[in-house]
């Protein structure tokens, strides 16, 4: 279970890498995306640059061009170094507003002489908010033109579209200021909208766990595009590495109550076994206790099998004794009545003689005690047998045994 505790913890952190990982994948993605499109329209504003309309200041022609090579995807602004605008493709020439909408992008060319991508501003042409993309135009090194290209944020809403990704994911785009550009999911809702610090205050990749604008914790990175001073934020819910360790933790308990299950089952089952194997040896135990036969019947457990392999050897030596004893007992008894035999026939034998009480006395007695010598010759030899001069020369003596040589 331990093992398996790791290994669902270990796969509930690669799935939060991989996840993480995707994350900054789609970060990186949606800033090269938008640096490439910022690229691309800088790349347009330098191109019409060159025009000889606008080097001679001949702003129809020079409008004319510009509403030819733009064909509808954004308008063109050209405004001079006090912010005055010269032309705007937005609007039919000549009706352009006296001033432009944007003076915070003239006031940062005539300081970096540089590309600026302007912040969220609300256009006086269009009435909507839009952003500028503008190179500066100089004259011997000094600003006398401002060319931009207003933009809609639509487009860069359709830049988060291409992206393709689930319907849990968000992604957005703000300017320098911490105003929402544009955002994956209600864009309508929070366009303009500036977002909390912390969910933008990163300056390079990092992914840390957070709420969104929804209120819903998620895993969010950020990360800066080249181009612009915008961010380009990516966020997942967290409940999808929450869901992760939810299922792991089922996973655990589900297979936790089975390994347990399976456990006490297999306990009863080893328990029942070893239970009947001893209920088996007990019985027996208790047989030989009160000298009664019993079976031996195998059983799985091996300790039960031995001590009755081992009790039904000590029945059979036990029988064996007792069949040993049963014959000497019965020997015995034989012995005793040939022995009474003999001592009957001594006596018998001494009393026809017709001697007095003394001498009847004296004779049982002298053969009564040879009689004890030979048995104790006949004990001494374990009762296997003695020789019969041994005998003899106890009973009679060493000169009588040489006589009668």
């Amino acid at each position: 279970m331990l093992l398996l505790g790791a290994l669902l913890l270990q796969s509930v952190s690669a799935q939060r890498e991989q996840l993480e990982r995707r994350v900054l994948q789609v970060l990186d993605a949606l800033v090269n995306d938008i640096d490439r499109d910022l690229d691309r329209d800088i790349t347009i504003l330098r191109t019409l640059a060159t025009s000889q309309a606008l080097t001679t200041e001949d702003w129809q022609a020079f409008y004319d061009q510009a509403k030819a090579s733009l064909q509808g995807r954004a308008y063109l602004i050209l405004s001079d170094a006090n912010g005055r605008q010269r032309v705007n493709t937005y609007v039919p020439y000549g009706e352009q507003p006296a001033m432009t909408g944007d003076p915070e992008t003239v006031r940062r060319m005539s300081q970096i002489k540089a590309p600026v991508v302007s912040n969220l501003f609300t256009s006086l042409v269009v009435k909507k908010p839009v952003f500028n993309v503008s190179i500066p135009v100089l004259r011997d090194g000094e600003l006398r033109f401002v060319m931009s290209l207003g933009m809609l944020p639509d487009d860069l809403v359709s830049l988060l579209a291409a992206q393709k990704l689930g319907s849990e994911w968000v992604t957005m785009i703000w300017d320098a200021n911490g105003v929402i550009l544009a955002r994956s999911r209600d864009n309508e809702r929070y366009l303009g909208t500036v977002l909390p610090r912390n969910m933008r205050e990163q300056d390079r990749q990092a992914i840390v766990r957070t709420a969104n604008l929804d209120g819903t914790e998620v895993l969010h990175a950020t990360a800066r595009p080249r181009t612009s001073g915008w961010g380009v934020g990516v966020n997942v819910p967290y409940s999808l590495i929450s869901e992760q360790i939810r299922r792991s933790l089922l996973l655990w308990v589900a297979a936790a109550v089975l390994a347990i299950t399976i456990a006490l089952a297999l306990g009863l089952r080893f328990a029942r076994q070893i239970t009947t194997s001893l209920a088996v040896a007990s019985e027996a135990s208790i047989a030989f206790g009160h000298g009664k036969m019993f079976s031996i019947t195998g059983s799985r457990l091996k300790e039960a099998d031995a001590f009755l392999t081992t009790l039904k050897t000590a029945q059979q030596e036990l029988s064996a004794a007792q069949s040993r004893q049963n014959f000497l007992v019965r020997e015995l008894q034989h012995r005793t009545q040939n022995l009474f035999a003999v001592i009957q026939s001594i006596i018998a034998r001494s009393l026809v003689e017709g001697p007095t009480v003394a001498q009847a006395k004296q004779v049982i007695t002298g053969r009564l005690q040879a009689l004890a010598r030979t048995h104790a010759i006949l004990a001494g030899a374990a009762w296997e047998g003695a020789p019969l001069p041994e005998i003899l020369k106890r009973e009679f003596g060493e000169e009588l045994l040489r006589y009668c040589r």
